[in-house]
């Protein structure tokens, strides 16, 4: 940690000095899954980097509970951590998003990106979600099509079905069909069926935060449909989607269609594809957890608290990034930060601030105060500042 004391001169005439420390930087990793953490030793081994690679990822779970791999120079890295670190001192450089973790899909050679540890995965995730004309949006259907049209040129006789999106109807995730059939230098191996529909939805991220049981009421809007006749004559079913986060969809359109394949661009960390009996399905640490009433079973706390904490932090995020209404800022966050302890949530808030965000003044000054809440009078600071952002 290095300090810079600078001189100016006052308004009164006096000559001052501001002093500034520079925190020293490192590299991190966060280890979230086997496959990340497997992914990250061998990266290390072939750069030549020295250090722990004996330990199991299940060792390392069951010492941790946020592990994360730092690399303070070029030849080192260790284990450690991450609420050991002192956040005074150092700052991070987040490296996850720049690994190129492919994640399979069953035994027939398709794959997806991870969306947390694959290089602008996210940001195409989210873009496409735009349903506009933006460059963005044209930019991220193009780049899917094509990493579906190259897993599929092998592959004969694809009806494409895209996923019903919160509208209830196909939208970008049609368009991403349509131009998986443009990408394809034989168009006619495929055959676009917009089949499935559903009632219109808020996203899962604000049914969880509200203790909301998913409501999506699946079904076919072409009842003249029917996928055994094009099972015999040889056609595959894949269900066309940007993103697996819980699962939920895929399983729901997998009741109507019960051999259709998952085809998504990006699978999160906490869902897991599987296949038994001919059937895909997808599995979810998180959802798996849940009551009837949408709220955390005593038992998840328990046997994966820190899982949960890690979910909920990276759905938060994305959700941050989008919002600009300074109220809505504050309810998002104040929900997820009454779960943490004081530890925990100065990790939290240098992790935002770190990842830079949302760089709203209003939302920055909020994070200032919450380092300030430990105390009845400091929290009525807080409460002060979210009341004015509201007017």
């Amino acid at each position: 940690m290095v300090a810079h004391i600078f001189l100016y001169k006052a308004k009164d005439g006096k000559i001052k000095e501001i002093k500034k420390v520079q925190k020293e930087k490192f590299n991190l990793y966060t280890i979230s899954t086997e496959l990340v953490y497997n992914t990250l030793l061998s990266k290390l081994s072939k750069t030549g980097y020295k250090g722990d690679y004996e330990q199991s990822f299940s060792e390392v779970k069951n010492k941790y509970t946020h592990p994360v791999i730092i690399s303070k120079d070029k030849n080192t890295f260790e284990i450690i951590e991450l609420d050991s670190i002192d956040k005074e001192k150092y700052e991070f450089n987040y490296l996850n998003e720049n690994l190129e973790i492919e994640i399979p899909i069953g035994d027939f050679g398709l794959k997806a990106k991870s969306y947390y540890n694959s290089k602008d995965t996210r940001k195409i995730c989210h873009d496409v979600k735009k349903n506009d004309n933006s460059d963005e949006y044209k930019f991220a259907i193009e780049t899917i099509a094509k990493y579906h049209a190259s897993q599929l040129k092998n592959k004969e006789k694809c009806v494409l079905i895209p996923a019903p999106n919160h509208s209830g109807k196909a939208e970008y995730t049609y368009q991403i069909a349509r131009h998986i059939m443009l990408n394809s230098p034989v168009p006619t191996r495929f055959m676009i069926k917009d089949i499935l529909g559903c009632k219109p939805h808020d996203t899962l991220y604000d049914l969880k935060k509200y203790g909301k049981e998913p409501d999506f009421s699946f079904f076919l809007n072409d009842e003249s449909f029917d996928y055994k006749i094009l099972k015999e004559a040889g056609w595959g079913f894949y269900f066309v989607d940007n993103n697996i986060a819980t699962g939920y969809t895929f399983n729901k359109a997998a009741e109507l269609i019960p051999e259709i394949i998952p085809l998504p661009y990006a699978i999160g960390d906490f869902a897991k594809v599987g296949y038994l009996n001919g059937k895909y399905f997808v599995d979810n640490l998180l959802e798996n957890k849940f009551n009837e009433s949408g709220q955390m079973l005593a038992e998840m706390e328990k046997e994966f608290p820190n899982t949960f904490k890690k979910i909920v932090i990276l759905e938060l995020k994305e959700k941050l990034k989008e919002i600009t209404n300074p109220q809505k800022l504050l309810e998002y966050t104040n929900i997820f930060i009454k779960q943490l302890n004081k530890q925990e949530k100065q990790s939290f808030i240098e992790n935002i601030r770190a990842e830079n965000i949302n760089s709203s003044k209003d939302f920055v000054k909020y994070l200032k105060n919450l380092n300030k809440t430990n105390n009845k009078s400091q929290e009525k600071n807080v409460l002060k500042d979210s009341r004015e952002m509201s007017r």
